[in-house]
Parts: structure tokens; sequence; C-alpha cells
């Protein structure tokens, strides 16, 4: 039952003509199927999470740009910061090599030009936390005829009163919410494979980067492997990307879809990051980048 429901949702799938194929994100690792598709304003109280996680994203001062990502999205994405921090935050240009490939995954307006969604579940969405400041009655609280025979302490009444209530409320229903699972995301190659040209000569502790990002030893690594274990194998998020590298605009047999990738430039390993909101100094690169494309 459970796969044909998801080829059912497969098959339907190619209908959604949209800029956007998700927005709001709904639990880790899960963003609502948006099938309206429209990019949405960032709110101005949530811009700082944008120029942290996203600096290369075009901006207008005072303005909230329109995305097909919100806040908890990339607060999401935040979480992971530390972790990117010591991996590979010692070198900005790879740093921000990584982050614009998932940004533009994540955010981009133009989202249905590169990303595609595969496969689609319903998960029930958390119940909102309610804010309640509630104070409780002061116990300093003189109460002027306690020692009355019919008197009722007005706490002990509220307290009735409250439990009362607590009984009456209707429990708020599950609702469901259809997520993506995997999508498939095209990508430059001459993106990808300056992405990891930028990361080649960055060490960990005496490890190479490139080793713990592709899951191999000894950079027997290829931007093809290190995208494949990110996307697929690694166990850090449910959502499963399939790259698709490509020399630009391409069509998808599978789909009936064409796709066009984003064009924007990598930073190489020697320069500095110069972005609107950042500004890092260049990497000290000691190996010659060029050896791993040749495994």
């Amino acid at each position: 039952m459970y796969p044909c429901f998801i080829l059912i949702l497969i098959y339907l799938i190619p209908n959604i003509n949209s800029k956007c194929i998700w927005y709001e994100g709904i639990r880790p690792g899960f963003n609502e199927l948006y099938l309206n598709g429209e990019p949405k304003p960032l709110p101005l109280n949530e811009i700082h999470l944008l120029n942290e996680m996203c600096p290369h994203l075009a901006k207008q001062q005072g303005d909230s740009p329109r995305l097909c990502c919100d806040g908890k999205q990339l607060a999401e994405m935040q979480k992971n910061k530390d972790l990117l921090d010591n991996l590979i935050g010692r070198c900005p240009s790879c740093y921000y090599n990584l982050l614009h490939i998932f940004c533009e995954m994540t955010c981009s307006p133009n989202q249905d030009q590169f990303v595609w969604p595969l496969e689609i579940i319903n998960i029930t969405r958390p119940n909102e936390s309610e804010n309640t400041n509630e104070t409780g009655p002061s116990e300093e609280k003189i109460h002027v005829g306690w020692e009355s025979p019919d008197y009722v302490d007005p706490e002990d009444a509220e307290q009735s009163e409250t439990n009362d209530q607590k009984e009456l409320v209707t429990p708020k229903p599950i609702e469901k919410v259809s997520v993506v699972r995997k999508l498939r995301y095209y990508v430059l190659e001459k993106q990808a494979s300056a992405f990891i040209d930028s990361c080649w000569s960055v060490r960990v502790n005496f490890q190479y980067a490139i080793d713990l990002l592709c899951g191999s030893i000894n950079r027997a690594c290829d931007y093809k492997k290190l995208f494949n274990y990110i996307g697929l194998e690694s166990s850090q998020s449910p959502l499963k990307i399939e790259f698709v590298f490509v020399n630009g605009s391409s069509y998808d047999q599978d789909l009936n879809r064409t796709f066009h990738p984003p064009q924007g430039s990598m930073f190489s390993c020697d320069q500095p990051v110069i972005l609107p909101h950042i500004s890092r100094q260049k990497c000290t690169c000691m190996i010659n980048i060029s050896l791993h494309r040749r495994i």
C-alpha cells in the first residue's frame, strides 16, 4: 500500500508548475511541498539568518527578499554551522562555496529551474508550543473573611475553575503535511569541480577535510563521489539529494522537464571571500589542486 501511495504521488509531481518546490520547515530535514510555488518575502527580523547562511543571495537594504525558504529552514541550516566551522571553516572559500550550493537548493526563488522532488511522504505537523506566561497567585496575599463558615478561598476557586476549563479543552486535530523526502538537484559541473578544488588542501586534525566530506581515505575522491556521499549515503539528514552534474541546460527524460542550473561562480582556494555581508581572508593552498582530477 505504501509503495503504491509513493508512486501515485510521484506520478502527480509533474503537475507542479511553480518557482518553488517547497516552503516552510516542518521537522528537521523535512520541508513542506509548496504547490502554489510563488516565493514569499522573508520577514525583516529573519534577514540576519539569510545574511549569515546565504550571504551571496541578492537583497536590497530594508527589503524582504522573496525566497522559497522560510526562517525555520534557515535556522535548520544554522544548526549545522558549528559542524561546518570545525570541518572547513578555516578555509572561507571552501566553506562559502558549500553554503552557496546548498543555499541555492534551499532558498532560491527560481528553485524549480534546477531542483525537483522525486519522493513525497506525509508526516504529522508538530503542535505549535503555546506561550503561557501565567503568573500564579501570590502566597503573600491575605484574603479577608477566610474565617467565615461558607468562605471559599479564591485561590481554590480559581484552581477549580482552571481545572474545569482544562477538561473542556478540545484536542487540536492531527494535521498531515506533504513533505519532500528525496529530490533531484542539477548543478553545473564546473561549480562542483571548483568547490572540491577549493577544499582540497584543508586539514582537520591531521586529516583532510575532503576525506570526511567524501567518506573516503587518502583523498580518493572526486566531486561526484563527494556529493553522492553527502546527498544519498550520509545519515546526517533524512532528506536525500540526487545530484546531477551538467555543463548547461539539460533535459530530464524521467521528469519530462528541462532544467537550468544556476550560474553563480565559486571562490578559488587562494581567493578572499568578499560578499555583501561577509569579508574573509584567503586560504593557504599548499597542494596542487589538479592532482585529484587524476584519481
